[in-house]
Formats: C-alpha cells, structure tokens, sequence
C-alpha cells in the first residue's frame, strides 16, 4: 500500500469521470469488507501483511483524499 499522500498525487490530473470510477471502486471494497467480516460471519486473518482491516481503514483515507479531490473539480 502507498502513503495517501502517494495516492492523491496519482490522481491529481484524473478526469471527474475518473475520480467518481476509483470512489466507486474504494466504496465497492469497503463495502464488501464490512458485509463479510464486521457484519458477517467471516474473520479476517491478521497473519498476511498488510491484513484486509489495515486495507479497510486505508481505503477510508484513500476515499477522502478522491472526495477532496471531486471537491476541487466543481
């Protein structure tokens, strides 16, 4: 995983297109992780490095930095 900071510079010339598919896509993990491991049966195997939860919580800030991003654009 890259720093956030990493992140947002990679798509700062992305189109607003652009930016909406890479929101949908952070939204379509996110939402996956929490269907199958914070309110499904699942549990989340913290051996591999970096575990499905540090992933989560990273997409959050990843999500943030492509709405600040969206922001900019309008």
């Amino acid at each position: 995983m890259i720093s956030v900071k990493r992140y947002k510079e990679e798509h700062i010339n992305d189109t607003k297109e652009e930016l909406v598919a890479e929101r949908k896509r952070l939204l379509e993990y996110i939402e996956e992780y929490e269907r199958r491991y914070i309110f499904g049966n699942e549990k989340d195997n913290h051996a591999y490095k970096p575990s499905k939860y540090a992933i989560y919580k990273t997409h959050h800030l990843y999500l943030s930095a492509i709405c600040e991003l969206l922001f900019e654009r309008t």
